[in-house]
């Protein structure tokens, strides 16, 4: 668990992070029709959310959402959703249009992991934040481990 070493990615890996930077087209091939899903547009997550939220019919759900991911653009949305995720709903079951979904699942938490990694990037290079001596980052943590230590007593004497 300790081990500092840093070891080189693996090949399956390095695909992952390639497919990621590049955008890459994932495909699904159900009875023979073959669907390309790209990175999610954030319009199409929000839409996603609202039909979540305010589907009446639960049968619906699967579909309407599968359509938004395949569509993926705020025309193609606007343009064919009503009409797309009626055939959906009416060709495939709702096992078939899943594989839709956990794909454009797996995009979205690529997603979410690039903008976490931004977010940390440019918060550590921000220039107003003071940085602590090493007198002042030791009495911090001394801090924290009392408290810590006190907090553990309370739970035990409890």
């Amino acid at each position: 668990m300790n081990d500092k070493t840093i070891n080189q990615p693996t090949t399956a890996e390095q695909k992952t992070l390639d497919d990621v930077l590049e955008n890459s087209i994932d495909y699904i091939t159900i009875r023979g029709k073959k669907f390309g899903i790209k990175w999610l547009h954030r319009g199409t997550i929000r839409k996603l959310t609202h039909v979540l939220h305010s589907c009446k019919s639960e049968d619906e759900v699967t579909a309407k959402c599968a359509s938004l991911i395949i569509l993926n653009n705020w025309w193609k949305i606007r343009l064919f959703h009503w009409i797309y995720w009626r055939m959906l709903w009416k060709k495939y079951t709702d096992t078939e249009l899943t594989d839709i979904v956990v794909i454009g699942k797996k995009k979205v938490e690529l997603q979410k992991l690039e903008y976490l990694n931004a977010t940390m990037f440019l918060t550590g290079m921000r220039d107003t934040i003071m940085t602590m001596t090493r007198k002042e980052a030791e009495r911090i943590l001394q801090e924290l481990r009392q408290e810590q230590h006190l907090q553990t007593e309370k739970n035990i004497r409890s």
